[in-house]
């Protein structure tokens, strides 16, 4: 009894911050209609969000990329919360059927900002093949009755702003500007750069995906940081020793698994192949070609001593392609002649 007590207090005043601040309760009668699907409720204003989800049934108009919903959180807590709101957007054929969509692509968690410091947020949520039915659905994530709420549900073709620099995309919230950055990482194979991003999109939404990537990128860092420490790798116009490594030996290495991984995988082929490495047989050659970074990394993580075959006494330009990882970093564990 004595926690109600104390729990009705609480609450008016979270009610009483949220009306001073403009933000108002949802009718019975309003309600009723957003649990029908047939209204939208926060395009009248500000709302505080009930404690049921409300919903929206709406006609999908357009197949542009850029359809996207635009929504301001107020809590009244002193500090930011972390995934206060939960937008659903599920999408359904003419008929009703529900179109499969990856979980990151219908579900969204929006921050609530402190009373008079909320900041706008903004998701795309483009619509896949074959929907001419958008059902979107906002619901509370806290108990209490302290979050308002100012937008519309119904999504709408948004004009993106001029690309932001990178340190202004990194302080924001808009993923859409985090992913053509991670894009041009990528493309520019800059690990640190990619981490900071997906740090940040870790911490705005905590996507599996996003988790899974740094994981791969960290422990690529590791690998290259682990072979930095190896002596440079010997160089020779003529093959003379009795192994030689040609071409991989298991799957090629996509970022399916970490590279670390992979490495242990292949090395453990090919010793099972050539035999444990010792003393009368340490040296494997491996020719130049295809994969040659990859045959390299994994006879060292095998215990051999790799020797590469240059081509007409020249090293190969390229010596390989592992993701993310640059063409000079390779290059540099070469003792070239």
């Amino acid at each position: 009894m004595a926690a109600k007590i104390e729990e009705s207090p609480r609450k008016a005043r979270h009610l009483e911050e949220l009306r001073s601040a403009g933000y108002v309760p949802i009718s019975r009668a309003v309600l009723l209609l957003a649990r029908m699907r047939v209204v939208d409720v926060f395009r009248f204003g500000k709302r505080i969000l009930p404690r049921r989800p409300v919903c929206l049934l709406s006609l999908v108009v357009g197949k542009s990329r850029s359809i996207g919903i635009d929504f301001t959180v107020a809590t009244t807590r002193p500090e930011v919360e972390r995934a206060a709101v939960q937008i659903t957007v599920r999408h359904f054929t003419l008929f009703g059927s529900e179109i499969a969509q990856p979980q990151e692509d219908r579900e969204f968690a929006l921050f609530a900002d402190p009373l008079g410091q909320v900041q706008a947020q903004c998701f795309l949520c483009p619509p896949p093949t074959g929907a001419r039915w958008r059902v979107v659905e906002l619901a509370r994530q806290a108990d209490e009755r302290r979050i308002g709420v100012l937008g519309s549900m119904r999504p709408k073709t948004r004009e993106l702003s001029p690309v932001p620099p990178l340190n202004e995309a990194l302080k924001g919230r808009q993923r859409y500007w985090l992913e053509y950055y991670l894009g041009e990482a990528e493309k520019a194979r800059d690990r640190q750069t990619a981490t900071q991003l997906l740090s940040r999109m870790i911490f705005l939404e905590r996507r599996a995906t996003d988790m899974r990537s740094l994981r791969l990128i960290s422990d690529i860092n590791q690998v290259i940081l682990d072979f930095s420490k190896q002596e440079k790798v010997a160089v020779s116009a003529k093959m003379q020793n009795e192994l030689t490594y040609q071409k991989l030996l298991t799957t090629a290495f996509d970022n399916s698994l970490p590279l670390s991984k992979w490495l242990l995988s292949e090395a453990i082929t090919l010793k099972n192949i050539f035999g444990a490495p010792h003393a009368e047989m340490a040296k494997v050659s491996i020719p130049a070609g295809e994969n040659l970074a990859l045959r390299l990394l994994a006879a060292y993580q095998a215990g051999y001593a790799p020797v590469v075959e240059t081509i007409q006494g020249q090293m190969p330009d390229k010596p390989g392609d592992i993701p993310w990882v640059k063409n000079e970093e390779l290059l540099s564990f070469f003792d070239r002649p």
